[in-house]
Parts: C-alpha cells; sequence; structure tokens
C-alpha cells in the first residue's frame, strides 16, 4: 500500500451536526427541528401540518425512502437546503420493520431454520446501517441530519445495585444503539414543571417553558460532542442549540492559540 500524505487533514472537520431529540408527545420535538434553516421533512408521522416548512414528503414505504435520500446524495433533487429532519426516528423504524416483515413484527422475521431470536433485530440493524450510510455523505456535505423520537419508561437494571426507571427512546436497543453512537448530540427534551403541596399532596405544573437537556443524566440518555462542554440546559431552539455550540467551539479555538 501507498501512503498518499495529501489525504491527511487536520483541525476540525466541517461537516453538518448530527443531532437526535426525543421526548413525549407534544413537546416541541418537530418545532425544534423546523427551525433549522432550509429544512426538509422526511414527515413519517404525518406531523408538521401546522408548521410552515418550505419541503415535506411522506414516503410510504422502506424503498421509496431510500429513493428519495438517493436522489439528494446523487443530486437529482435540488441541494438547496440545510436540514434534513426525520420526524420520527420511531415511525422510520415500524416502516423498516414492515419492509422486513408482512406483519410488521419483527420477531416473525425468517422462515423455518432462519427463524430464530434476534435474528430480525440484526437484519433490521443491517438495513439501518445502510441509510446511515447515505447520511453520512450529505452530512460530510454540510447538510445537518436531525432525528426525533418519542420516548418510552424503562427500568434500568444495574448489575452494581437496585434498579431504576428512566426514560429510553421508544426504539428497539440494537437500533436505539446505534442510532446514539451515530449522532453528534442527543438531546432530551422536556416540560418545565413546578410542584406545589396542595392539602398534603404534591400537584406538578407546567410553566410553559421547554427544555433540552445535552448530558447523561441517571433519568435519560443525552450528550454533546466537542473539546468544550456546552450548558447542559438549553432553551428548546434550534438557534439556541447552534449557539450554544458555535460559542463552545470558538472557546475552544481560542484555548489552542
Amino acid at each position: 500500500m501507498t501512503i498518499d500524505l495529501r489525504k491527511v487533514s487536520r483541525g476540525k472537520v466541517k461537516a453538518g451536526k448530527r443531532v437526535l431529540i426525543y421526548g413525549s408527545e407534544g413537546v416541541g420535538k418537530t418545532t425544534f427541528s423546523a427551525g433549522a434553516g432550509r429544512v426538509r421533512f422526511f414527515d413519517l408521522e404525518r406531523g408538521s401540518g401546522e408548521i410552515a416548512v418550505d419541503w415535506r414528503v411522506t414516503p410510504e414505504t422502506w424503498p421509496d425512502l431510500l429513493e428519495w435520500i438517493d436522489a439528494m446524495v446523487d443530486g437529482k433533487v435540488d441541494g438547496d437546503f440545510d436540514s434534513l429532519v426525520f420526524d420520527s426516528a420511531t415511525k422510520l423504524e415500524s416502516m423498516l420493520h414492515r419492509h422486513l416483515v408482512p406483519s410488521g413484527l419483527i420477531e416473525d422475521f425468517g422462515e423455518g431454520n432462519n427463524k430464530g431470536y434476534g435474528r430480525g433485530d440484526t437484519a433490521s440493524l443491517n438495513e439501518f446501517r445502510l441509510l446511515l450510510e447515505r447520511l453520512e455523505r450529505l452530512c460530510s456535505a454540510g447538510k445537518n441530519i436531525i432525528f426525533t423520537a418519542h420516548q418510552q419508561v424503562k427500568k434500568f437494571e444495574d448489575p452494581a445495585g437496585p434498579g431504576w426507571e428512566r426514560y429510553e427512546l421508544a426504539l428497539r436497543p440494537r437500533l436505539a444503539g446505534a442510532l446514539k453512537q451515530w449522532v453528534g448530540y442527543t438531546l432530551f427534551a422536556q416540560r418545565e414543571t413546578t410542584i406545589t403541596k396542595i392539602g398534603g399532596k404534591a400537584k406538578g405544573t407546567s410553566t410553559g417553558l421547554h427544555f433540552v437537556f445535552t448530558r447523561w443524566s441517571a433519568a435519560y440518555d443525552a450528550k454533546a460532542r466537542g473539546e468544550i462542554p456546552i450548558p447542559e440546559q438549553l432553551p428548546m431552539s434550534w438557534s439556541e442549540f447552534v449557539l450554544a455550540v458555535d460559542n463552545a467551539d470558538a472557546r475552544a479555538a481560542e484555548m489552542r492559540k
């Protein structure tokens, strides 16, 4: 093998942001994503109808979705956009399962001796990774890739002690793991609530404010890659999120001088 030193690069690679935002229904995940510049929506949930977006499409099947993405990668669709949104990853997984198994139940994957525990999840994960490879090309071209997802409450079994309940992605574990590894930012979205006692009973009241959290907690998954941490809690706004990332990048650049 001949080593080509021209392929060596320095500094931060300029690419689009890879973002996953998840939380309860109606918390504002779609609105957050719609603020990401010139946005193209894969409106799998049909939930962006009340939002004035420039471009939306609802693929009915997994092959239809891949055809749209391939057209974007190959430049057959106008590339004048900033962000590509999948609303939501939860619905995306369901579409993938229906592609692999007519019933949509991934446990039914395979026939005869090829049917067994975990085979469906393996097939689903392999297909999903092919999707991520396509999206990597768009991200390298400067496009932001944003996934929204629903939350679920599951018990975490701690081998070192008692388990506890926490918010997790409403996806099957292996696909959820692959998605969280691929994105650079996992944002947990939540409404701000206050707890007051009335007649000896606790009552939760929403303040009307919505936030995203950027660091892992025992209660939820979150992360933000970068040399300098961004604030742990941010207003749920794409512009606020980008400002926090840009400020952290600027501080890191200053420290390198």
